[in-house]
């Protein structure tokens, strides 16, 4: 039986900060459109009772707050938020980005999966796993790619395999076009083929050639590195120049290329909020940084569909007093042995079952102080704290698996618009049963979250990310 310890996601003075600077929480929700137009608030009754005294108060912010970068690290920034540059146009466009209902900001809850074939032309065909967007994108990354070396901003994904960047002819973006005659490393490869295509399943999509050339990381350099040389994009990628993809197992992840150099192992903690900025470290960094007494880890475990992904062994979860257990439930609850931890989806993804249990319990618990509002898009259980948010209220969660309780903080259990007027359960059930489950990267935030992927675990502790 696994000793039962709890991780403390955020400490008491590290959640007064969180709420602090809420408004800067974002939701990507890429598979429908979000409009804010159409939201209006209803109030049809009054709170049943008084609310608790609060946590804290709350102002706005929206200028990117700068800290420490761990020495061998790459800064994680969030897509939308001020600390990245389509970030800040998207504030002197809008005057905001941090809404439920932002369609600039329409990325998505889910991920999706994509396998590439080695065939004649490797094309890849799309796999029914999971749903997976390129909501990959919510976080970016700098690397340096090419002789002599230029920077490029890629999305940062553990669940998917092969990297790539946008090359000339391609349209480009902000984040960059690489220019294959500029560097004198770069050499065409068939090895695993000459062509890939990568579709998704929300219709985005990379085709274009394999290449190799000469990576760099935080000033670590790897000479023959193998990525996909993108010809044509589809989709909504914005100003990222590509992907860095971070899967386990396929010799062309980055995990499996630099395994001589950094042993397999890679840690992140992704930024509390999205106005601050989080780290990604390999090898020895990682370790360093990462690795600590108060982590706890769980075994990585093995998915046919899916060997590139990391998933993991769920058991149960708990809300506020009440617990499901999924292995001593019936058996017509679902299995949760593979639920793939994943740095590229937004929101949790449940089982109907398991997301019935816990949105049941939240409406016990907050619809005693608010009114209910309309869903917003994915997120369905919903509630108006205009002007009398209050920290206090919202049930504590934690997700047991083997060997790990993962305890939740109210920022990782909800998500906010802007000013704090709607609150919604940060979770969601599947869209289809077959799906895996997902842990997505809003429960993640302010983690350190070690991947060591020859020992097959992930360890899991509090981070040094995201607060200002």
């Amino acid at each position: 039986m696994a000793k039962n310890t709890h991780i403390t996601v955020i400490s008491f003075l590290l959640l007064i900060s969180i709420f602090h600077s809420y408004n800067n929480w974002q939701v990507s929700a890429r598979e429908t459109h979000a409009r804010r137009s159409h939201h209006h608030h209803h109030h049809h009754h009054q709170a049943k009772k008084s609310l608790p005294s609060p946590v804290s108060s709350y102002s706005v912010s929206s200028s990117c707050a700068s800290s420490p970068l761990p020495q061998g690290g790459l800064k994680i920034s969030h897509r939308y938020g001020p600390c990245s540059l389509q970030g800040k146009r998207q504030e002197l466009k809008q005057g905001s980005h941090n809404s439920l209902y932002n369609t600039a900001a329409a990325d998505d809850t889910t991920a999706t999966n994509y396998a590439v074939d080695s065939s004649d032309h490797g094309e890849g065909v799309a796999m029914r796993t999971f749903g997976r967007s390129q909501g990959a994108g919510n976080f970016l990354v700098t690397i340096g790619l090419g002789t002599p070396e230029r920077d490029f901003d890629l999305m940062f994904d553990t669940g998917s395999d092969l990297s790539w960047v946008k090359c000339q002819p391609d349209g480009g973006g902000d984040g960059g076009v690489f220019d294959p005659s500029a560097s004198s490393t770069f050499n065409v490869t068939c090895d695993p083929s000459c062509n890939y295509r990568v579709p998704y399943l929300d219709r985005s999509s990379s085709t274009g050639y394999y290449a190799k050339d000469r990576l760099t990381i935080a000033g670590d350099e790897l000479p023959n590195f193998t990525f996909g040389c993108s010809q044509k994009t589809s989709g909504n990628f914005g100003d990222a120049a590509g992907v860095l993809a971070l899967g386990r197992s396929n010799p062309i992840t980055l995990i499996s290329q630099t395994a001589a150099m950094y042993g397999q192992i890679f840690c992140y903690c992704l930024p509390t909020f999205d106005n601050s900025a989080g780290y990604l470290l390999f090898g020895n960094g990682a370790t360093h940084q990462c690795r600590s007494s108060d982590n706890q880890f769980t075994a990585l475990v093995g998915n046919r569909d899916s060997p590139n992904q990391y998933f993991v062994d769920f058991n149960g979860i708990t809300i506020g007093s009440a617990r499901l257990d999924f292995r001593a439930s019936s058996s017509s609850s679902p299995s949760m042995g593979t639920t793939m931890m994943d740095s590229g989806t937004v929101i949790t993804k449940l089982p109907a079952a398991v997301y019935e249990f816990l949105k049941g319990e939240f409406v016990k618990s907050v619809g005693e102080f608010y009114p209910r509002v309309e869903k917003a898009d994915k997120l369905d259980t919903c509630y108006d704290m205009e002007g009398n948010f209050n920290a206090a209220v919202i049930p504590a969660v934690v997700l047991h698996f083997d060997g790990m309780d993962l305890r939740l903080g109210p920022s990782a259990v909800v998500w906010m618009d802007d000013g704090y007027g709607q609150v919604c359960l940060a979770f969601a059930a599947k869209e289809d049963e077959k799906d895996s489950n997902i842990i997505g990267n809003h429960q993640q935030r302010g983690l350190n979250v070690l991947y060591d992927v020859e020992n097959s675990r992930v360890e899991i502790g509090p981070g040094s990310c995201g607060g200002n």
